[in-house]
This record gives C-alpha cells, structure tokens and sequence, in this order.
C-alpha cells in the first residue's frame, strides 16, 4: 500500500464495522483467497481473490461520481472522517481529550495547524444548519404570517 511519506497512520473503527469485517476475513475473504492461491496481504479483495488496484479504486471513485454528479475520490474519505470525527467529538460530553489532538494523531498530521483547517469546515457547516433554518423560519413567516394560520388549521 502507498503511505504518504511512508508513514502509516490509524483509524478508529466502530465495533460492529470491526466484527463485519472478522466475520468477512474468516469467510469471503478466505474463499477469494484460495481462488487466487495467493497469500495476499490486503484484507479486501477482488472476487477473483487479488489485491484491488490503484486504478480499480480509482475506476470505483468515478462510478459513484457519475451517479452523484459532483467528483469524488477516495482522498475524500479522509477529509469526511476528519472533518465529522472532530465535530463529533466536540460536541461529545464523554471524550476526555482533546479533539483537535486527537484527529491530529489519526490523521497522521505532523502540525495540529494542519488539522485546525477542519475546525474551518465544521464552522462552514455549522453556519449553513444555521442559515437554512433562517430561511426555512422566513418562509414560514412570509407573506404576513399566512403560513402560520395554515398550520394552526390542520
């Protein structure tokens, strides 16, 4: 696998993803793998038990794009589990620690200022939560409250 400065990096892994994916090495895994008679060292492989390919990825990025109409690439992943692990822990009352540290570490970032730029994304989304529901409460007051009487008729 490619590390970016040959330096691995660590990803927290809910519990029910980590069984799936035991139960899958134990049996999928085990099956592809003996379809190849190969001792891969990939935990996911293709259905004919090989490693998947930069390209193969790369192909499977652009499937998704086609059908959502914006691009994506799998470099997108880590910025989402960046940007939605911080926000999470923020906002949770049980972490410890602190978040932005945190996802410095996992993230494999050798500066937490590199890290900060997803404080920017999660402001970024916070402020458009709040203007869509300032647009939802203007279109519910519009036209002199007319909209308020309709719901009180229901």
């Amino acid at each position: 696998m490619h590390l970016k400065y040959g330096k691995p990096r660590s990803v927290d892994v809910p519990w029910s993803l980590m069984e799936d994916m035991w139960t899958y090495s134990l049996h999928q895994r085990e099956v592809r793998r003996q379809r190849a008679g190969q001792v891969p060292t990939a935990l996911v492989l293709t259905e004919l038990g090989t490693e998947f390919s930069k390209g193969a990825v790369v192909d499977a990025m652009k499937a998704i794009e086609k059908k959502v109409g914006f691009p994506v690439r799998a470099h997108m992943l880590r910025h989402t589990y960046g940007t939605y692990t911080l926000s999470a822990l923020r906002k949770s009352t049980v972490f410890q620690g602190e978040p932005l540290l945190y996802v410095r570490d996992r993230m494999g970032h050798s500066d937490v200022q590199t890290t900060a730029i997803y404080l920017h994304l999660i402001n970024q989304l916070d402020a458009q939560i709040v203007l869509a529901h300032e647009d939802e409460m203007d279109m519910l007051f519009a036209n002199g409250g007319e909209a308020q009487i309709a719901m009180g008729n229901r």
